[in-house]
């Protein structure tokens, strides 16, 4: 084997140094960027929690942030919130509902044309039926009546196995009060249907498909669906913000959201939920392309998340972002990515109401980070 001279040698480790070192002042500089534009709604308090930033897999920032919170109710134990403890994510569930759709329709068995009496065509028969498809589920454009009290619901308790299929009694028997398509309304209800559909075309709970072909492939170990069993005692407690101080969250059944909303997870996890979508581990690239086009008449709604040209940086160059948000109780979490440089941010709080302003607009925690690592 050839041998390198021994200043080639030393030109070669004082090369190696050199680079490292920059790389580590790089980091380091990120780091303290994002301290500083996390800072001012620390020092509010207007946020409490976890943060994480990555880019192309990388983590350039993980911390908890905020003052210790007393742990869950029946441990009654002061315990500071760590980077490690899972939240609820609430709508953020809808992300991977909206994947686990797109997989059905990329492998045939679905298409987002189809209809709920295509789908379901002994109990949803009715003429308003053969109006809704997939795709105005998907994007909330379906005309289904909301829940008309969901605190009620969220305090109802339900068998697991019957939250989708009731969501699709319901809506199968009530119709629909505008045209599907025409106009956009947040509803929880469409992704209940959506889980139902799910359910109905691999035969298996919900939360089973889930673990399979998400969790899994994954190793989302911290991450999975709230029901009656699930071990709450390394959660952080949530709380709501109010003029007399903090006040524990409602005793809801997180679980009642199911496909809507009943998962929790923590940063690492979603760390990794994110990746995957922007490396097309789970999906086909041309599947995820139409999973995240957006539809700017209505909002930039897109299935399962809002995409939209955001002014970042220094310039104010539009950006193309991926948002999603949720909120279940007192806790709050926010998930933006951008694809073209694979920056993602994920805020999880335990505190609602939390800072989590559209990026769009300019404004709240998620873009100020934007802006610092761009």
């Amino acid at each position: 084997m050839r041998r390198l001279p021994i200043k080639k040698l030393w030109l070669h480790l004082y090369l190696l140094v050199g680079l490292t070192g920059n790389l580590c002042s790089f980091a380091a500089e990120q780091h303290h960027k994002i301290d500083n534009a996390v800072k001012p709604y620390i020092e509010q308090q207007a946020f409490q929690g976890v943060v994480l930033v990555g880019q192309a897999g990388q983590t350039l920032y993980r911390r908890a942030l905020g003052q210790p919170t007393v742990g869950m109710t029946d441990t009654n134990s002061e315990q500071p919130i760590t980077p490690d403890m899972p939240f609820q994510i609430g709508s953020v569930t809808k992300q991977f509902t909206a994947l686990l759709i797109m997989q059905l329709v990329e492998q045939g068995g679905l298409v987002l044309e189809n209809s709920l009496a295509d789908l379901f065509p002994e109990q949803c028969s009715s003429a308003d039926m053969q109006t809704i498809t997939v795709q105005h589920l998907l994007q909330h454009t379906s005309g289904i009546e909301e829940f008309p009290d969901e605190t009620a619901y969220l305090q109802t308790r339900f068998a697991p196995a019957v939250i989708h299929q009731q969501a699709l009694q319901r809506v199968c028997t009530r119709g629909v009060e505008w045209t599907p398509g025409s106009r956009f309304r947040y509803n929880n209800l469409d992704y209940l249907v959506l889980g139902a559909i799910i359910e109905a075309q691999l035969q298996q709970p919900f939360e089973q498909v889930l673990q399979q072909r998400i969790l899994d492939p994954l190793t989302m170990q911290h991450t999975g669906m709230a029901n009656g069993k699930t071990n709450r005692d390394d959660f952080a407690q949530d709380y709501f913000r109010t003029a007399s101080g903090l006040q524990p969250g409602l005793d809801i059944r997180w679980e009642n959201y199911g496909a809507a909303g009943a998962m929790y997870s923590h940063v690492d996890d979603l760390h990794a939920w994110v990746t995957a979508l922007m490396n097309f581990t789970l999906l086909s690239e041309h599947a995820t392309t139409t999973m995240f086009t957006s539809d700017p008449g209505k909002g930039y709604v897109a299935f399962g998340s809002w995409v939209y040209p955001a002014p970042v940086g220094i310039d104010d160059a539009p950006l193309t972002l991926v948002e999603r948000q949720g909120q279940v109780g007192g806790y709050e979490s926010h998930v933006v990515f951008a694809p073209e440089d694979k920056t993602v941010i994920i805020v999880l709080s335990n505190v609602s109401p939390a800072p989590f302003e559209h990026p769009y607009l300019g404004q709240g925690m998620a873009f100020d980070i934007l802006q610092a690592v761009h």
